[in-house]
């Protein structure tokens, strides 16, 4: 396989319908993600903070967020 350069991908994301359920899911029971977004002009502090261990979550950065 490594000789004819054979690859192989998948995705644990689901099939369209598994994501649709899913979806209607997560609407109906009023789940959601956690996240902390930053505004992009924080973008070196969240860096910085990154970089400490200190995200709990997901960190998103906001291109349309303002101060």
């Amino acid at each position: 396989m490594l000789y004819r350069r054979v690859n192989f991908a998948g995705s644990f994301i689901g099939s369209p319908n598994g994501i649709e359920e899913m979806l209607a899911l997560a609407s109906k029971e009023n789940i959601v993600a956690n996240v902390q977004v930053w505004p992009i002009e924080k973008i070196n502090e969240a860096i910085e903070n990154f970089r400490k261990g200190n995200p709990r979550y997901r960190y998103v950065l906001d291109l349309k967020a303002r101060l």
